[in-house]
């Protein structure tokens, strides 16, 4: 039968080609003599038929294939069935740019290229006989672009016999992730893209009467490999093999969402649709307030990262953001917030369904409207869609663009663009539908070594189906292809992360972060109580980003240390339960708190420092920071006799912090709510 022929041809090619008796000189020989031409490679146009020559060489050709983000762009090689004295080539499908792609020294055996990201090709430097580990091998990835070239890691493998073994064949995989690799003896081995940590996946499969070619599945998560295990390598069969979601010795604890310190949320309350501004060594960070917005932002700002204080802007608000086509029910929502080449700041915010614009000379305002006292963009621009979501960008030359947009009964979402002109409220240009592959809403416009990445949010975020994906593109107006990896932030309910999403991206002290709202824990489906959170965001060495491992711990950069806390133990008049119990308010974790039973009126809540101590600033940071709260803080040495620091019962005070200095002594301190506050 064919089947057992082509199978006796192979095993005498891999014989010979794994021989260290054979003459290197006579290698060379055979090798070229299969290598023979001519070769070429022609394009066929689907819809006509037609044939074109593409290019045409003098010497055998394969292994054709098209790098799959980058339309246009050929790889091909020298097929000698072994050694060749140039293996990799790079061709345009028009016919130009035709080049070796990596560069071979006589002492180099190269083999099974496969384009493994935009930017990158993966390929094996062979190492199974002695003269070719004189110099380095394994598995390498070089940079289309740069032709850089990074060798990933080698095996050491005894075949017997002066033959070595090593890596042969090998695929990246879509998320950038992992690299995948076969050896001499039929092991199958990820090696972990960042750390070159290498984890055995699959072992024994023979090798024979083919290789495993080991290719992994479109979503990263399984590798398929042709395999003579089950046969003793007699035929072959069809194998799939699950990938583990993270290396264990790699994993980012996420810690607990309740643990003491967690950093994530790094804000007290409820916000959703971050937007932040690094300006002038401060941060200033704008968002919805939840539930479901309010009459006007939440703004914050820290000059740490990791003490944030509550500020009140003038603009926008709903009564200000109101036209015909405003609609009532809907509040100030999904602010973005960018400073522009001009030096002012601009401010693009979702009110009554419509989106309008600000301006100011300070982060912080006064800010006013920008447009005549009218929408940007009115909610009846383009029917039938959400006209909701804006987000500039203001590109590396000046040049600015605003990408908006959401559907209805969370579906049919689309994404428009459009150029904006140096006053910030022109279009400058029709605006476009760029809308990609699972587009919903929440647009956020990045660049990233010279390309363009549209990320947005898909599913319903009062669920727990709310996500991030992402799109590149090589221009701020696409077109945009969804990336192979994408999501790459979803829920983890066994971890209680539950629909992140609606986020931004910012860099800074030379790493990327994702900033993005997530719902409070416990999770109640159907209400909107999201919390502010950050985590760090990684790249691909082939430009993909890497899924985002959602953590409460929280990256260094949020991650609160206050030395000159004095320690305290905390009881209550009345706790709703165990997760809101008053141990909670001295545990530096804005998920958790304190809340009294649901019917109590009154109340107190009470810290023990343990001795008298003396203290210049009080601190206390309540649910809600907007609102306005009642209350006297009383201080005590013995717990009999208290004095009042400070009374909020008449008019009451909203901020956080809310801090009272001033040099005190006591024992204890207590919050004492009037009579007629119920909860």
């Amino acid at each position: 039968p064919a089947t057992a022929a082509q199978a006796g041809v192979r095993r005498q090619i891999d014989d010979a080609n794994t021989n260290p008796a054979e003459a290197r000189e006579a290698a060379r020989q055979r090798f070229a003599e299969a290598g023979k031409g001519p070769g070429g490679i022609r394009s066929i146009d689907l819809k006509t038929g037609e044939i074109k020559k593409v290019i045409d060489v003098e010497f055998r050709m394969g292994h054709v294939q098209t790098n799959p983000w980058v339309p246009g762009e050929i790889i091909y090689c020298h097929e000698t069935t072994g050694d060749g004295p140039q293996r990799m080539w790079f061709v345009r499908g028009d016919g130009t740019g035709n080049r070796p792609l990596y560069v071979e020294t006589p002492d180099e055996w190269i083999t099974h290229e496969t384009v493994s990201a935009p930017d990158e090709v993966m390929f094996a430097i062979m190492g199974h006989l002695p003269y070719l580990r004189l110099h380095p091998t394994g598995i390498a990835v070089i940079n289309l672009r740069t032709n850089s070239m990074k060798i990933l890691g080698q095996v050491e493998e005894d075949m017997g016999g002066d033959r070595q073994g090593g890596f042969w064949h090998c695929n990246g995989s879509p998320d950038g992730m992992w690299a995948v690799a076969d050896t001499f003896k039929g092991d199958v081995f990820l090696i972990r893209r960042k750390t070159g940590e290498r984890i055995l996946l699959t072992t024994d499969h023979k090798m024979r009467p083919d290789h495993t070619h080991p290719i992994f599945s479109p979503d990263s998560r399984r590798v398929l490999i042709q395999s003579g295990h089950l046969s003793d390598g007699k035929h072959l069969d069809l194998m799939t093999v699950d990938v583990p979601a993270v290396s264990p010795s790699t994993q980012i604890a996420a810690g607990a969402w309740d643990a003491p310190h967690a950093a994530n949320p790094i804000l007290p309350g409820y916000y959703a649709d971050p937007s932040l501004v690094q300006h002038a060594g401060q941060n200033y960070l704008y968002a919805t307030i939840d539930p479901w917005g309010g009459r006007t932002l939440g703004c914050w700002q820290s000059g740490d990262f990791k003490n944030w204080t509550f500020r009140t802007l003038n603009w926008p608000t709903k009564e200000a953001c109101t036209s015909p086509t405003s609609s009532a029910n809907s509040m100030v929502w999904a602010p973005s917030v960018v400073r522009a080449a001009n030096e002012h700041f601009y401010m693009f915010v979702s009110v009554g369904s419509e989106v309008w614009v600000g301006t100011a000379d300070n982060p912080l305002g006064p800010w006013a409207d920008a447009h005549g006292g009218k929408p940007l963009i009115p909610g009846n621009y383009k029917p039938g869609f959400h006209m909701i979501d804006a987000e500039a960008f203001v590109d590396e030359d000046g040049q600015a663009y605003l990408y908006w947009g959401s559907g209805w009964d969370w579906k049919n979402g689309r994404c428009f663009a459009v150029k904006l002109k140096p006053d910030m409220v022109t279009f400058d240009g029709e605006p476009r539908d760029v809308t990609p592959g699972n587009y919903f809403e929440g647009p956020f416009m990045f660049k990233h070594a010279g390309r363009y990445y549209l990320s947005y949010s898909q599913g319903v975020t009062i669920f727990d189906t709310y996500r991030v994906h992402y799109a590149i593109g090589n221009s701020p107006l696409g077109p945009f292809t969804e990336a192979p990896n994408s999501p790459i932030l979803i829920s983890d309910k066994a971890r209680n992360i539950v629909s992140p999403g609606h986020h931004a991206i910012f860099s800074r002290e030379g790493h990327d972060y994702i900033i993005y709202h997530r719902h409070s824990v416990p999770f109640v489906e159907g209400q909107a109580y999201r919390q502010t959170c950050v985590d760090e965001l990684l790249f691909t060495p082939g430009g993909l980003i890497e899924p985002v491992i959602p953590t409460h711990t929280g990256p260094a950069l949020v991650q609160r240390s206050q030395p000159d806390r004095l320690p305290a133990t905390a009881s209550a008049s009345s706790e709703l339960d165990t997760l809101h119990s008053a141990a909670r308010v001295l545990d530096d974790n804005y998920a958790t708190r304190w809340t009294a039973a649901p019917n109590a009126k009154g109340g107190w809540l009470q810290l023990d420092l343990g001795g008298v101590k003396p203290s210049d600033s009080i601190e206390i940071r309540f649910e809600y920071a907007w609102k306005t709260y009642r209350y006297t803080l009383e201080a005590s040495a013995d717990g009999m006799t208290w004095s009042t620091l400070s009374d909020q019962r008449t008019g009451g005070t909203a901020g956080s912090p809310i801090t009272i200095n001033g040099r005190h002594e006591c024992r204890y301190l207590r919050l004492v709510y009037p009579d007629d506050v119920k909860g």
